[in-house]
């Protein structure tokens, strides 16, 4: 749930090639690129682009906008409905285009269809939206030797008889615009107790902006999203957070696509049964 080139959507184009000077294909032409979700209760948003090929030319910043596709027919459908989604600009996202509808929410046990059209690209998907979870509690605790940091950790409870995945999202209030991933927020029950508690931390931002730190401050107001994913989904997420742990590592280098479900594209379009809770440091 993601940004624009998201963190995501960056890691996603830009690992698309191999980066190494040997492999590099400057005729290489353009893939799709979907980053979609559908939450439950919540209208479907989806960021399309296409892939950024890894040459040896330089490429400014600025350059990326040639990128983002607003000229597609993005379609949702679900078991009695179809709905094309409307584009246009939303500057919490990045890049700041989006596609969506006000005519469709995401329902928990639906099924939904994702089709897009652009030009000679074409790409489908389909994902689930599990049923929602809560959290039991948000609890904060200070770090130690610290004057003004602190932890958040999420206690909640995990089904045994079903076999279940989780993300945690998280977005602090008048700082972020939108719910960020947690790092490190993407859990399989096969590790959990019935009830377990996970560190939530905040989200990275991809302006960098601020220097990052994996705590929250006095006064902060933490809204931390809770999500139930299918296993597609979690396979997309558990090979984003692989990448973005042990592709700066010299000795375990990365050299994988994140997996995706898109097919005739690159990306992803996930479900989300989702809950949120807050709690404010003071």
């Amino acid at each position: 749930m993601g940004r624009i080139l998201s963190l995501f959507m960056l890691m996603l184009v830009l690992f698309s090639w191999s980066c190494s000077e040997e492999e590099t294909r400057p005729e290489s032409s353009s893939q799709l690129v979907v980053e979609g979700w559908i939450e439950d209760g919540q209208f479907p948003i989806v960021i399309l682009t296409s892939s950024v090929p890894v040459t040896q030319t330089y490429q400014n910043v600025d350059s990326l906008d040639q990128y983002v596709i607003k000229w597609a027919k993005v379609t949702i459908s679900d078991e009695t409905n179809s709905v094309v989604l409307m584009g246009k600009v939303d500057k919490k996202y990045f890049p700041p285009y989006v596609y969506t509808t006000s005519y469709l929410r995401g329902k928990a046990g639906h099924k939904y269809k994702l089709t897009v059209s652009c030009e000679d690209m074409y790409a489908e998907a389909e994902t689930t939206i599990p049923q929602p979870v809560e959290v039991n509690s948000l609890n904060v605790i200070k770090v130690p030797d610290s004057i003004a940091s602190y932890k958040v950790v999420a206690d909640f409870s995990d089904n045994p008889f079903e076999k279940n995945y989780y993300k945690f999202f998280v977005e602090v209030y008048n700082k972020e615009k939108r719910f960020l991933s947690s790092p490190m927020g993407l859990v399989d029950d096969a590790c959990l107790n019935i009830n377990s508690e996970v560190l939530i931390q905040p989200g990275k931002r991809i302006d960098g902006i601020n220097e990052y730190s994996p705590y929250f401050s006095v006064n902060d107001t933490v809204l931390v999203k809770i999500t139930q994913v299918d296993p597609v989904s979690y396979e997309i997420w558990k090979g984003f957070e692989e990448l973005s742990s042990l592709s700066r590592n010299p000795i375990y280098m990365w050299h994988e696509n994140i997996k995706t479900n898109i097919s005739g594209g690159l990306g992803y379009w996930c479900g989300y049964g989702s809950s949120i809770s807050s709690v404010i440091i003071k």
